[in-house]
């Protein structure tokens, strides 16, 4: 397979550069920009993809908060305040749907005579895709960044130090012994170790190209490190070792620059993945409108649902503030003032509380509100929205109203189900897109054999992957089929 040597754009620092822009969002999809400082600098201020992705950040940041229950909405001074988990509800149950334990992975023949090459690539696709999710694992929080977030980022890398590097050759005959050694430790090391790593990042902490769908040709991932690891792995670094600083590493399709403080910590070099290492998962729940501004392309489940959720919070404490003075029922002390205020003090209230009242003394309960049905049926209605907007209760094994036989939960349960279906094919392809960069690297940056051990649902398996038996052949299919035990069952009885 023959790959295009991606063309740069020269970024011409100015504010803004409307020209370069112009220039570079026009430019096919293989073009990349021209990695400089100035081009950094343009894309982290307001002019740039910062303050494109401004907005976007911030409804994440506003997802974060219904997800860890941290939002808030109106109640009486002192009311009670419950935060439901709704939102976590729907992200968990799209997790599940979305993550089964197996892959359905396929390679297609290259040609008549490329079964046997196809079938020995599919057989470790399988084993790495085993071994990086016990290593690594990064599946399930992607699926949660694509629930919340409406696109999900992952870094896929070779690990060196799990590789090991070959000593240099001795000169003198006497250490050859001790050489021949080394060489056989690296060796074995190799044989039972995946050097390939992967990293779910959160797509808060990135700035990447939206000009070109779901193949960006750059992507910046900016951070807060210590200044002394930055120095420690890059001596040649021109900055003070004293707090943080901000670091970014900065990806193209051809190329990789780290910068720490604004100054080159390694300058643009190729990275020799020949493509952009970072796959990218995008449902494309949003909506791709006039001038595609991320806060519109990226939604997850739970846009469109935060005021829902919080009126179903505050009808839920309401009905609660409620129900707690029925139980406890405010009362009212009549009496003389000195005597009532300490007859006030050390009166006590519990199942088992025994109080002395003095004669001169009345108490008196007051009116018992008795909770409304209003109140609960506005809360059924703002949660039967919520559901038709994220997914139906039966999908996270909540039985439906009217649905007797666990037949028809299923039912409903797979057709309910649906509602994941752009999640799921989302982590399909980047599946495939993850099985293609490991192919690659395989091929070109470690180019020697690498082996793989895995389960499958047919069971153990090792296998073994040669660059010559790559060849360029990337392409595979992978089939996510998340199945609940009700469906399971009902698949059971149609036998």
């Amino acid at each position: 397979m023959v790959t295009t040597p991606a063309r740069r754009q020269t970024f011409q620092p100015g504010i803004p550069d409307v020209e370069g822009v112009i220039a570079l969002e026009k430019a096919p999809p293989q073009d990349e920009p021209d990695l400089t400082l100035e081009w950094l600098r343009f894309q982290m201020s307001t002019e740039g993809a910062m303050g494109e992705f401004r907005n976007f950040r911030q409804e994440c940041e506003k997802v974060d908060s219904f997800v860890l229950g941290e939002f808030n909405f109106s109640t009486a001074a002192s009311g009670t305040k419950i935060r439901l988990g709704t939102a976590q509800s729907v992200v968990k149950a799209a997790v599940v749907h979305v993550t089964p334990p197996f892959l359905d992975i396929t390679v297609p023949a290259p040609g008549t005579r490329g079964a046997s090459r196809a079938e020995r690539i599919q057989k470790f696709l399988h084993g790495a895709s085993h071994m990086r999710e016990q290593q690594t694992p990064t599946r399930r929080v992607t699926a949660q960044h694509m629930a919340m977030y409406g696109v999900a980022f992952e870094k896929t890398e070779f690990a060196a130090a799990r590789w090991g590097e070959f000593p240099e050759p001795p000169t003198e005959d006497a250490e050859m012994a001790d050489y021949k050694e080394k060489i056989s430790e690296i060796l074995d090391k190799r044989d039972i170790h995946f050097p390939i790593t992967d990293l779910t990042v959160n797509p808060t902490e990135l700035l990447w190209d939206t000009a070109n769908g779901s193949d960006p040709r750059w992507l910046i991932w900016e951070t807060d490190i210590s200044a002394r690891w930055v120095k420690a792995h890059f001596p040649e670094w021109a900055g003070a070792e004293r707090g943080d600083v901000k670091f970014s590493e900065i990806w193209t399709k051809s190329q990789v620059a780290y910068v720490a403080d604004r100054q080159w910590a390694m300058p643009p070099r190729d990275h020799g993945y020949g493509d952009l290492n970072w796959t990218m998962y995008w449902p494309q729940t949003g909506f791709s409108l006039k001038g595609n501004k991320p806060e519109h392309l990226y939604r997850g489940m739970l846009h469109g649902n935060f005021e829902m959720i919080e009126g179903e919070s505050a009808l839920a404490s309401h009905y609660i503030d409620i129900v707690r003075k029925a139980a406890w029922p405010p009362k009212d002390f009549i009496g003389p003032v000195g005597i009532t205020a300490d007859v006030i003090a050390k009166y006590e209230e519990g199942p088992d509380a025994k109080n002395a009242v003095p004669p001169n003394v009345e108490i008196r309960s007051g009116e018992v509100p008795e909770p409304s049905q209003t109140i609960i049926v506005a809360k059924d209605m703002l949660s039967a929205a919520i559901e038709s907007n994220t997914a139906p209760a039966v999908v996270r094994g909540e039985r439906p109203s009217g649905a007797a036989s666990g037949y028809e939960t299923s039912i409903l349960s797979g057709i309910a189900g649906l509602n994941f279906g752009p999640l799921l094919e989302a982590a399909q392809r980047g599946l495939q897109k993850r099985n293609e960069l490991t192919l690659r690297i395989i091929e070109h940056v470690i180019m020697d054999r690498v082996t793989v051990w895995g389960m499958t649902e047919a069971g153990p398996l090792d296998a073994t992957i040669k660059p010559s038996e790559i060849r360029g052949h990337y392409v595979n299919v992978v089939k996510l089929n998340p199945t609940s035990p009700e469906e399971a069952e009902r698949k059971l009885n149609l036998w």
